[in-house]
């Protein structure tokens, strides 16, 4: 039944994702618990003494931080030999990128598989970059920052405090990500509900969408009763499946009904467009008063056969 409903909105281009580490698992990337043990044994002996490792990778990351009397250097470098390797796998960002109706996406995630699989994108680190981005492409929040500007990359408590809190700069940064969650159905994957960290998220997200907040999906293939308690207290569907499988599976429901419910007034023609494009479809779209016509749908001459399969029916 949640399935269902997500499938509906986001040929509706209504939602929006919100992507964890777990959804870069799959490409050989480390969950942020792992980031956090990869850290803690870099440290030396004495040094793994006087530090506490929990799965809390921003405390980790704090308490690093000030035993090396306020350098990121060590904590750089980790990151940088993790996710400057070659990703082992990126099918399912192949896919994602083949979804023109996801047009927001929000990581907390350090690679690059979005950017990395989908060329239609622009990237938004900071406010600096968002009054220059093209409103056309899809739109990718990394709130945490990634590798590309290690000044300014969110890895300690205090690195968000002062970025999210505290630095006025960055205003119509969180604005925007704000306005968004607020807009849209939201998509949660890769997270692990386990992770005080992403609970403290959760309810950060909770209070500022308040009473008048859209839909809200967390996707995990596991969890246990109390945590099913707190979403359903929190209203949150909960979609038993791995993010990977989510993703095929939406791409399925889209290959078979998205264009069908154009006629319907579902979507709009400039995804049309754009996912006809990716799919290699040519697809030509008339206005019939309040909804779309279909004219014309055919694969794309000379680049292989469509693989979109579903039938009009011009009666529905």
């Amino acid at each position: 039944m949640e399935k269902e409903r997500l499938f509906e909105l986001i040929r509706e281009e209504e939602v929006l994702l919100f992507a964890g580490a777990g959804f870069s698992m799959y490409a050989g990337y480390p969950s942020g618990k792992e980031l956090a043990k990869k850290m803690h044994n870099k440290l030396t002996p004495n040094q793994q003494d006087e530090i506490e490792l929990t799965s809390n990778l921003l405390q980790v990351a704090e308490d690093i931080y000030n035993l090396k009397n306020g350098s990121k250097n060590f904590l750089i470098e980790i990151l940088k030999k993790e996710f400057h390797k070659e990703p082992s796998n990126t099918e399912t960002h192949d896919i994602l990128a083949k979804i023109p109706q996801i047009k927001t996406v929000i990581t907390t995630n350090y690679d690059d598989l979005f950017e990395r699989t989908n060329k239609n994108l622009e990237v938004i680190r900071r406010s600096s970059d968002y009054p220059i981005i093209d409103p056309k492409k899809q739109l990718l929040f990394k709130i945490h920052g990634d590798l590309s500007d290690t000044k300014n990359i969110i890895l300690t408590n205090s690195d968000y405090n002062n970025f999210f809190i505290e630095n006025k700069a960055e205003t119509v940064f969180w604005t925007a990500v704000k306005d968004r969650l607020a807009s849209n159905h939201i998509l949660f994957v890769g997270y692990s509900l386990e992770d005080s960290n992403i609970m403290v998220m959760f309810n950060k997200i909770l209070r500022e969408l308040g009473d008048h907040g859209k839909e809200l999906f967390f996707v995990s293939p596991f969890i246990n009763s109390s945590k099913r308690k707190f979403l359903e207290r929190s209203k949150i569907n909960y979609i038993e499946s791995t993010g990977e499988d989510l993703i095929k599976e939406i791409y399925e429901d889209l290959k078979l009904n998205y264009i069908p419910g154009l006629t319907k007034g579902n979507g709009t023609a400039d995804t049309a467009f754009t996912f006809g494009q990716l799919n290699k479809i040519d697809l030509q779209i008339s206005k019939h008063k309040d909804s779309l016509q279909i004219d014309k749908l055919s694969s794309l001459h000379g680049l292989g056969k469509t693989e979109i399969k579903f039938n009009l029916d011009r009666k529905s």
